[in-house]
């Protein structure tokens, strides 16, 4: 007898459990005599497909944006790290602002209550659309904006624009656009 289902295993009576099934017992529990076990696998043969997942990495294909994409997201994951473990280190965003480096302030230009109670306060802010402070007053709004926190719970970066081909930009520079979330802990308030 041989079961190929195991439908087909329940319908039998418990009395035939025992009879006939001594050699499938014995290669089951191991000892099923002297010959080797051996597993041929059959591996597939390359898809179609793989040729265009091969290209996902940004290093392979011929879009600049990506490449540069993929490199500056590598920075703002040192970022994100280093502010992680110290509230006050901005070594890693210091580090990596070029010298004629332009943005505009992490500090709110305003900020209007949308709820406020005994447990919850929530502000919507709004940041200056313009690039106007070079790297050393960039770095003081950061130091000056963030001083309050003593402990950094979340901190994103996300690439929201790159332009890589912009006119006024000399070769080898990127113009990009990044979105921050940062989340800490600080003396008057919990997050």
């Amino acid at each position: 007898m041989r079961f190929c289902a195991g439908a087909g295993a329940t319908l039998l009576p418990s009395s035939l459990w025992g009879f006939g099934f001594s050699e499938s017992r014995a290669i089951a529990q191991g000892s099923g005599g002297n010959a080797p076990f051996y597993l041929r696998p059959r591996y597939r043969t390359e898809r179609p497909l793989d040729s265009v997942l091969a290209k996902v990495d940004a290093s392979l294909d011929r879009f600049p944006s990506e490449k540069y994409a993929d490199k500056i997201d590598a920075i703002l994951a040192r970022w994100s790290a280093s502010l992680l473990q110290s509230a006050s280190d901005a070594s890693a965003i210091s580090q990596s602002l070029a010298t004629d480096f332009s943005g505009s302030s992490p500090r709110a230009v305003e900020s209007a209550k949308v709820r406020y109670d005994a447990m919850l306060e929530v502000s919507c802010s709004k940041f200056s659309d313009s690039a106007t402070l070079n790297r050393e007053s960039f770095l003081r709004e950061w130091h000056s904006t963030f001083a309050d926190f003593f402990k950094i719970l979340v901190a994103e970066f996300q690439i929201t624009a790159i332009d890589a081909g912009a006119m006024s930009n000399p070769p080898g520079r990127v113009e990009t656009r990044i979105r921050y979330e940062i989340v800490g802990k600080g003396a008057g308030f919990y997050r």
